[in-house]
């Protein structure tokens, strides 16, 4: 049962993300805000193939999400259609990055703790936000 109840906890803050920087995103000013749909789904495929050419790059990262966030705001959704064998070359550099931190135990239990801040933290904010 607990595994239960912290599985589905984990799955809301991974859904919940996209909606956290879109609201971050929207607080600095919405830069893509004047550009038509299409457009900024156009740059998103840009940006998205460009950060996952150079994963190890995090300044890439901005682009695609605040492109996204952008598009959640308008209530659509990114072309991932569009993206497949990025998406399968970003899991592909995100499974082999897990595995180098793990040979690493130091680094991977911070990262593990990390993550569990974050989801403590969402948990926290999920169940003390008033409801209407």
């Amino acid at each position: 049962m607990v595994d239960d109840d912290i599985t589905k906890l984990t799955r809301a803050w991974i859904e919940n993300k996209p909606f956290e920087q879109a609201q971050l995103y929207a607080r600095r000013g919405r830069r893509y805000e004047a550009l038509p749909t299409d457009e900024v789904k156009e740059r998103w495929v840009v940006a998205f193939k460009r950060m996952v050419g150079n994963v190890r790059d995090a300044s890439l990262q901005r682009d695609p999400t605040d492109l996204e966030a952008e598009l959640i705001l308008r209530q659509e959704q990114p072309p991932f259609e569009r993206v497949h064998e990025e998406m399968d070359a970003f899991t592909a550099a995100a499974v082999t990055a897990l595995e180098i931190l793990k040979q690493d135990p130091e680094r991977f239990a911070k990262a593990d703790q990390d993550v569990m801040r974050e989801i403590a933290a969402f948990r926290q904010s999920a169940t003390s936000t008033p409801k209407n």
